[in-house]
């Protein structure tokens, strides 16, 4: 995009997004024409169909500069969620920078099991903990969705919480959530609290040595605390399923995210803590995603 391809006045809706599409493509830029639409949305301060009920209308040069920027930082991986500042999850936007990691489609399987389990507690209150909260994408959209519950949710990141906040406020559930900053690999990695219902976590699970090989989106702009732990990929899944122990009522349930292959080896360590019930869920790509235990007969 520049001045002696196509003049500054001909720049419209319609021929940006083309043009835009066409260039992320030829870059290998993942999902070329929605990246190119999701940016101009966001210049625009419009939405996706509105863009085409408007087409033909031609750029401001201060938006069209505002866009190349855009486009800029795009063509240098970073992900479009952080550049627009905002994301989707469980039909909720969400608010979300490089304080925070960004909420995946898959997560929202970790929640719908939630959900299906609070169902067999009708309008009971119902007490969860979220151990990692990160942008809050797991607490709010709970507390959203389950009017009888209550959160806690717990993450290290006082950054990340402060994204969390903004979040619960802005969807009108701060009253129900509460954050605190904790690490839950520190100390004896036992929150103080009253039992719960529900414990629930999209922990670190990317080993250490797996970091250099992931894309540059993830492994030079995402909070690197928030992806990985220091070893094989488990530590938290073994404080986690300690901590749920400890905190779960005798009819509770702990749930985790997992990576790829790890289904097994999560199980082995949430059976040898006496976790009964073990099931795993997959994604739409067909792979285990999330486990589900019951909670120990001691817990």
């Amino acid at each position: 995009m520049n001045s002696t391809s196509v003049d500054r006045d001909t720049w419209t809706i319609l021929c940006i997004i083309e043009w835009s599409a066409n260039h992320f493509s030829s870059k290998l830029v993942d999902s070329p024409r929605l990246t190119a639409e999701l940016l101009l949305c966001h210049v625009l301060g419009c939405r996706r169909i509105e863009l085409y009920t408007n087409f033909d209308r031609i750029l401001s040069p201060d938006e069209l500069d505002r866009f190349k920027t855009c486009l800029k930082r795009r063509l240098a991986h970073e992900p479009v969620q952080y550049i627009v500042g905002s994301t989707e999850f469980m039909g909720l936007k969400l608010e979300v920078d490089r304080r925070t990691l960004i909420p995946r489609p898959e997560t929202e399987l970790l929640v719908e099991h939630v959900i299906e389990r609070a169902r067999d507690r009708g309008s009971r209150p119902i007490r969860i903990l979220d151990i990692g909260a990160g942008s809050g994408n797991i607490a709010v959209s709970l507390a959203s969705l389950i009017p009888s519950s209550e959160v806690i949710a717990l993450d290290i990141s006082t950054d990340a919480l402060d994204v969390a906040r903004g979040n619960a406020t802005r969807h009108a559930v701060e009253g129900r959530v509460k954050f605190a900053v904790y690490d839950i690999m520190g100390r004896d990695g036992a929150y103080d609290a009253e039992p719960f219902d529900f414990v629930v976590s999209n922990p670190p699970y990317i080993p250490a040595a797996d970091i250099p090989s992931l894309p540059p989106e993830i492994r030079e702009y995402e909070p690197l605390i928030a992806l990985r732990d220091s070893g094989d990929g488990l530590s938290f899944f073994r404080r986690i399923g300690e901590t749920g122990a400890r905190l779960l009522k005798p009819d509770g349930w702990l749930f985790v995210e997992i990576g790829f292959d790890q289904r097994g080896a999560v199980c082995a360590i949430f059976g040898d803590l006496g976790y009964a019930q073990l099931r795993s869920f997959r994604d739409y790509a067909g792979i285990d995603r999330v486990i589900e235990a019951g909670a120990p007969a001691s817990g």
